[in-house]
């Protein structure tokens, strides 16, 4: 059949566990169910990153985790990519399971699950969900007050990204027990009239976005690198053949990948998955 079953068995370090236990899995294709010493922990459709909480079915010592995963061509009511079963042309070879990182977690009961970052001008607003009280302090800026989740920043002379000086504001969110660090860049993009033509703009300047096709395709794991180094070292070799963009095929990679792009001064322009 189309069933593919992984099974890891895990001993959890002493001092790891706090109130939850999250199990994260980056990407599985297509469908995936997680049992946890035999019981159903949850289930997940599509090929995106999910979070299943396996707090209920954890025990003292060792416990079994198993992950079964089904792809089935055939349902292309799924984003499937380039995938077919006979590949040839523009089409390539089908694959199957888990093909981003697979990680435990331990939060306290209430917990930061996720964080939202948005650029309008030169002002980020940072928000959490759930909506927490707490303070985000950004190196070299200071610390601000979380209220209801939600905080706007506007540095009076930010330092902007750009491909050429790629830098990163790096932050720390703190709500009640759970603290999580993260980071975000500043940066416009608009079409601009200069001259008599339209011109995309990096910053308020016209910019020659140098791009190559990257399809994210590995010779060792097709869809996954043989080590999360690969990401880096892939992104510097295009920089260093005079390339400043990516534009990322049909395919969604791990936050890796996009974050060694932000650190090294590469754009992406990202494609939908057909």
């Amino acid at each position: 059949g189309n069933d593919l079953f992984y099974r890891r068995y895990v001993t959890l370090p002493d001092g790891f566990c706090r109130d939850r236990i999250l199990l994260h899995i980056g990407a599985a294709d297509q469908t995936a169910r997680v049992y946890v010493n035999g019981h159903i922990a949850g289930d997940h459709q599509g090929p995106g990153a999910f979070c299943v909480d396996v707090t209920h079915a954890w025990q003292a010592g060792e416990n079994e985790i198993v992950i079964c995963c089904r792809d089935d061509l055939k349902d292309q009511s799924y984003p499937y990519g380039k995938q077919t079963m006979h590949r040839g042309g523009m089409w390539y070879t089908p694959v199957s399971g888990i093909w981003q990182s697979v990680w435990l977690e331990s939060v306290p009961e209430t917990y930061i699950e996720k964080l939202n970052i948005e650029n309008r001008g030169y002002s980020v607003t940072i928000s959490t969900v759930p909506a927490l009280d707490g303070k985000v302090t950004v190196k070299g800026l200071g610390e601000y007050g979380l209220h209801s989740g939600c905080v706007t920043i506007t540095p009076e002379n930010p330092h902007l990204w750009s491909p050429e000086d790629p830098y990163l504001y790096d932050f720390t969110v703190e709500c009640g027990e759970d603290r999580v660090e993260s980071y975000f860049a500043i940066r416009s993009l608009e079409i601009k009239k200069v001259g008599e033509y339209s011109r995309l703009c990096l910053n308020g300047k016209p910019y020659f976005f140098h791009a190559l096709l990257d399809q994210g395709y590995w010779p060792d794991g097709i869809y996954t690198p043989a080590a999360p180094e690969c990401y880096a070292d892939d992104i510097l070799a295009m920089k260093n053949l005079g390339f400043n963009t990516l534009r990322k095929h049909i395919k969604v990679e791990p936050e890796e990948f996009y974050y060694q792009c932000d650190r090294l001064g590469m754009v992406v322009f990202q494609d939908m998955v057909n």
